[in-house]
């Protein structure tokens, strides 16, 4: 079968660096501990910058807050000046996955058009790209959204997590928005809160969504 050049870049990049990554015998026996400074055998720059940028740190820890689970309420606007078109409760749950890399949320809600509803955020650290991504998929579109954002200015790693902004291109709806997005996180310990903003068709930014977490069993 020939393969696409796209898909024998992806597979081709994967070949090269697992001979380098494998040399080491411990990789050989076991998955590779991402806290292991870089196997011995990989000597080629571009390999070891790989390999050290495949490891967590500091600003993928502070995403740590956001782990357990959470009470939400949601509003959704449609459009500038309006009052909330709809409103929904429900639940988050946040776990760290593929050893501290990322987090998963799992969503759960109920009133959105009148209908139980599911959601899933990946949440990550690109570290070298330097900037934050996040990807939603949800039970109302076939579509999945993605964002980023860089640091800011003097955003250190041993800094709390406090403020976190993502700006992306969810699908756009026809009638309502072009489709550009912006999510501001505002962080608290037991308390989150989520706004999405979009831009309409004339240009104007608007609150298209906003979702409060509180951390369930908090006083």
């Amino acid at each position: 079968m020939k393969m696409k050049p796209a898909a024998y870049a992806i597979f081709g990049g994967i070949v090269l660096a697992f001979p380098a990554l494998l040399s080491s015998a411990a990789a050989t026996k076991t998955d590779f501990d991402p806290q292991q400074s870089a196997p011995a055998g990989a000597q080629n720059p571009a390999v070891r910058a790989a390999v050290e940028a495949a490891r967590p740190g500091g600003f993928h820890k502070r995403l740590e807050v956001l782990l357990g689970q959470w009470n939400t309420a949601w509003k959704v606007w449609h459009g500038p000046d309006q009052a909330p078109s709809d409103q929904a409760t429900g639940s988050a749950r946040f776990r760290s996955i593929l050893g501290g890399r990322f987090i998963e949320g799992t969503y759960t809600g109920k009133g959105i058009l009148g209908t139980t509803f599911e959601g899933r955020l990946f949440l990550g650290f690109d570290a070298r790209r330097r900037e934050y991504s996040a990807t939603w998929f949800n039970s109302f579109e076939t579509a999945s959204n993605s964002y980023s954002g860089p640091l800011a200015v003097g955003e250190v790693a041993a800094t709390p997590l406090r403020t976190l902004t993502l700006i992306g291109r969810p699908g756009p709806h026809p009638k309502v928005s072009d489709g550009s997005s912006r999510v501001t996180f505002t962080v608290d310990p037991k308390r989150v809160v989520e706004e999405q903003y979009a831009t309409d068709l004339k240009g104007r930014e608007f609150k298209a969504v906003e979702v409060v977490y509180t951390r369930a069993g908090a006083q």
